[in-house]
This record gives structure tokens, sequence and C-alpha cells, in this order.
């Protein structure tokens, strides 16, 4: 049975400042939950309906000392999600402690995968969706801006369906980034640019994509060594930050 101190604990990680105070964040789901299982993130606690333990005996039996078996409205009390989905995981967040050097590692030349770069993503599930895109396409690092929303919160999470544990995300200045590595290429994906359909991504670089409704800033203009656009056939003002980069990662990592 959780105690009223586990559930208030557990529903403090849904606000950042918490999930930075406690350095722990929250999984939901059994899709995302199958995921972290794999992966090499550090798991502090499970929280699971007796059904979910039957159907992953082995994997309960990997995790003993942070299995807790709870009732369907317990669950309900720390879940996120209209409908509760059987498993809850509490799991620490990856360390940072030296930002620098992952994105040097990250930005070895010659690149062998492009890299996506966010300005100022502010919608959860657009967050979500990037990370996911970023895993089909195979682009292994993602690096967003300071004021980006925090990856690690539970709509972020949910809507990756997994694909947080397979790339690496980093916070960090963006000009600070493309000053350090002006060798590498920057394609700044604009509603003005050369069509997507006849550049060259052959050259590994950084695409940037910006905020949902500003674009790009244009402070990061300077940096860019190509503008690139998706041509327009229609009348729409513009497309979801998530969708255009969709399509740009389908042409880039062809």
């Amino acid at each position: 049975m959780l105690s009223k101190k586990q559930i208030s604990w557990i529903n403090a990680l849904k606000v950042k400042k918490y999930r930075k105070k406690q350095q722990a964040f929250i999984v939901e789901g059994e899709k995302n939950v199958a995921e972290l299982l794999q992966s090499h993130f550090n798991i502090i606690a499970i929280y699971a309906l007796e059904s979910w333990t039957i159907k992953n005996k082995k994997i309960c039996n990997l995790h003993q000392q942070t299995l807790h078996i709870i009732s369907p409205k317990e669950l309900k009390r720390i879940s996120n999600l209209h409908t509760p989905n059987e498993v809850v995981a509490i799991v620490k967040l990856p360390t940072n402690d030296d930002t620098q050097k992952q994105i040097s590692q990250a930005l070895q030349q010659p690149l062998q995968h492009h890299v996506l770069a966010l300005d100022d993503i502010r919608d959860p599930g657009n967050l979500g969706t990037i990370i996911r895109i970023a895993d089909w396409f195979g682009i292994n690092t993602l690096i967003c801006s300071p004021t980006c929303v925090d990856a690690y919160s539970p709509k972020v999470v949910q809507a990756t369906m997994g694909s947080i544990f397979h790339i690496q995300l980093i916070y960090n200045d963006l000009e600070q980034l493309f000053e350090s590595n002006a060798k590498i290429p920057v394609y700044a994906a604009l509603l003005q640019g050369k069509n997507i359909f006849d550049t060259d991504f052959s050259k590994k670089g950084i695409i940037l994509m910006g905020n949902e409704s500003q674009g790009i800033n244009e402070k990061y203009f300077k940096y860019m060594s190509k503008a690139i656009t998706i041509p327009r056939k229609g009348k729409a003002e513009s497309l979801n930050v998530a969708v255009a980069t969709s399509i740009i990662c389908a042409i880039a990592c062809k």
C-alpha cells in the first residue's frame, strides 16, 4: 500500500522544480516502461498493478528491490493519464555534469549523423514527437535551447513512446553551440529558404528548428549555412513544427 508521503512525493515529480530537486522523473505506461527497462537509465521504483506483474514475471524477478504492487485506486492517484496504464516508474534524471564534453563528443568530426537543435520549443507534445522523430531517423543527439520545455515532464515522456531512452538530450545555449562549432553546417528551417528537395544534405550538420509561433530567433541567422524550407503548394500559413521536422529529416537523413 502506498503511503500519503509516497503519493505526495510521486505527484510532486510532475512539477519541474521538484524533478530538479529530487533528480528524478516519472515514466508511465507499458510501452514507455518496456523501453526504459532495456535502457541504461537508473530505476528508483516501479509501481505496478498485479496484472502487469503477471505478464512480466521475468522483469519482476530482476527488479524485486524496486517493485511495488499497488491497487487500481492507488495507480489513479499517482497517474498523469485520464486512463492509467498499469505501471508507473520513477527514474533518476541522467547526469549532465559536463555538457560541453557531451556536445564535443556528439559533434566529433566527421559527423556520422545529423544533429537536431531546437530553439524555444514550448509545447510538450511537439517536443515528445520530435524526440520520437529523431529516433526514427537515426538522429542520436538532440540539443535544446534552455527555454525549451523540460524533456522529462510527464507529457513529453509520454509523447516520446519510449524514444527518450534511445537518444542523447542536451540543454545548452545555442549561440555558444554554434560559435564553438563553426565548421559544422547549420541547416535552418525558415518560411523563406532553399527548397529542401533541392538542398544537398550530404555534409552532416545541425538541423535547426524554431519556436511554434515565432520560428527561429533572428539572432541565430548569422550562424546559418543554409536556410531551408518545405515548399508550399496550398494556402496553409505554416506547418506544425513536429510535422516540419519529420519532413525535413526524411529528406536530410535518407
